[in-house]
């Protein structure tokens, strides 16, 4: 591509993860994972103007550093998606550094057919939302509503809460293929455990 006139907003849609470059320059990537009958699509890379997300790889990091949103059009909703890369069950936390109000849905799910919705009202400043009950999930939908402004995120994260069990056996064989079969199966049934 020789030249962009103003902004080109892309809305992808894929069947696993991808990544997006433009003239060698990365300026967009994600799960946008979706079955045929429910496609859903990736929106807010833009190239050649402001982007609506800004450092989205400061999410991983417990610092300073925050990724931006800063919704192109307040109305629409700007979509982040963070994909953890395995299930987790936790108390998922989002640590908003500076905000000017506005709405943020949080959507949780195994995949992006997410099936829990969490609504937060967002005031001025700062501010650390973690739901009352934990909840599962290997993707957050963060969906950004009626912004005042540019919302600062320092982190997002998940405190893994399991039931504190002991290893006292293991499976290992020559075939990779059944030690992965084991693995998720300790690891769903660890992840299920909780002390009621």
């Amino acid at each position: 591509m020789s030249a962009i006139q103003g902004n080109a907003v892309l809305r992808i849609t894929a069947n696993s993860r991808y990544r997006l470059c433009l003239n060698g320059v990365e300026v967009g990537r994600g799960p946008s994972p979706s079955y045929p009958r429910w496609q859903y699509y990736s929106r807010g890379c833009t190239y050649g103007g402001p982007k609506e997300v800004a450092d989205p790889f400061a999410l991983c990091h417990d610092d300073d550093t925050c990724a931006v949103v800063t919704p192109l059009n307040p109305q629409d909703g700007t979509v982040l998606t963070p994909d953890f890369g395995r299930n987790l069950v936790g108390f998922f936390e989002l640590d908003i550094a500076d905000c000017a109000g506005g709405v943020l849905d949080i959507a949780y799910g195994e995949s992006l057919n997410v099936t829990d919705v969490d609504r937060v009202e967002l005031r001025s400043g700062r501010q650390v939302y973690s739901p009352f009950e934990r909840r599962a999930g290997r993707y957050l939908v963060l969906t950004f509503r009626d912004l005042g402004g540019p919302v600062r995120i320092r982190h997002v994260r998940c405190l893994r809460q399991s039931y504190p069990v002991e290893p006292r056996g293991e499976f290992l064989c020559s075939d990779q293929r059944l030690n992965q079969i084991w693995e998720a199966g300790r690891y769903t049934v660890q992840m299920c455990m909780e002390d009621h």
